[in-house]
């Protein structure tokens, strides 16, 4: 099985459903994929921020189908622990939408497995996504590529945060993603998730880079 993670509202639908075509037509495995979708409404921030409907992901769930039958399409609102974890924090209100903090929710989810791919919806695959999925990150929290701008501008270890290979069994026993809440629930920071993750990555003793063509 090869699990996906994708967040956001209403408005990112085009866009996870492309990026699936893309991984499905580009990709040769004969593995299911399960996609979770982490969404919710927070319409009192902004009125377009209305979560994913259910209509939607039964269409996205039709299509992982039509190419793998044990394929599957999972919703889950995590409003509850978004409110919990980070609702009226300094970074709700900043630039980015406060889905780009969902991701780092996933390790209180019971249902996300221990090894999974964390995609924008802004992505789409021209290579087989098992070169990406492969690497052997069992060592490690997280592989992640260094973002071509950021590595020059900001850090030489600031990294795209729009590809995230998350091992969830390490990240839950070195409580990597709670260390991470709590930076973006203290701080007020540009590039929110990853200045925060080259952060805490300076705090790990070993780190795990991609460098691969999507």
């Amino acid at each position: 099985m090869i699990n996906v993670l994708f967040a956001g509202n209403d408005g990112v639908f085009d866009g996870i459903l492309t990026c699936m075509l893309s991984i499905f037509l580009r990709t040769t495995t004969k593995e299911p994929f399960t996609f979770y979708i982490f969404t919710m409404d927070v319409s009192h921030i902004k009125s377009s921020y209305i979560a994913i409907s259910e209509e939607k992901t039964e269409y996205l769930d039709s299509i992982a189908k039509s190419y793998n039958k044990d394929s599957k399409v999972v919703r889950m609102d995590v409003i509850e622990n978004y409110n919990r974890v980070f609702a009226n924090c300094p970074n709700e209100l900043t630039y980015c939408s406060p889905y780009t903090l969902l991701r780092l929710l996933a390790d209180e989810m019971d249902e996300i497995p221990d090894k999974l791919l964390y995609l924008d919806a802004d992505i789409l695959f021209n290579r087989d996504i098992t070169l990406l999925y492969n690497h052997d990150i069992s060592d490690y929290e997280y592989a992640a590529a260094r973002d071509h701008y950021g590595k020059y501008l900001i850090n030489p270890n600031y990294i795209n945060a729009g590809v995230l290979l998350l091992n969830m069994k390490k990240i839950r026993q070195s409580f990597f993603q709670k260390k991470n809440c709590y930076l973006l629930t203290s701080l007020l920071s540009i590039g929110v998730q990853q200045k925060s993750l080259c952060f805490l990555r300076s705090l790990m003793t070993r780190s795990f880079y991609i460098s691969i063509l999507l």
